[in-house]
């Protein structure tokens, strides 16, 4: 695999991750499947069970868009390594050609 086939995978990974973190929320059922139009406990332990649901899809999502960022730059890291890595190839063929004229 060359390196632009890897920052390509990588920015493919890290789109998938911020797609992700897009529509995790939308797995939220809502609060009433856990009860929490229900009167007394049973009601107050269902819209505490859907908070917690809430705040985990929250949380989720945020580290799957941050992670779909660090993959982002981690493919754009390995670019710049494979344009360094060009350049010097490109730098040693230049001095090479102009060695054996």
């Amino acid at each position: 695999m060359r390196l632009d086939d890897l920052a390509d995978e990588l920015d493919a990974v890290g789109d998938e991750l911020a797609r992700a973190s897009t529509t995790m929320t939308l797995a939220d059922p809502g609060a009433r499947p856990f009860g929490a139009d229900a009167a007394g406990a049973l009601g107050e332990l269902g819209r505490a069970l859907h908070l917690r649901l809430s705040t985990v899809l929250a949380d989720r999502s945020r580290e799957s868009a941050a992670h779909g960022a660090r993959f982002g730059d981690a493919a754009q890291s390995v670019r710049q390594v494979a344009d360094g890595f060009r350049d010097v190839e490109d730098a040693v063929r230049d001095r090479h050609d102009l060695g054996s004229s």
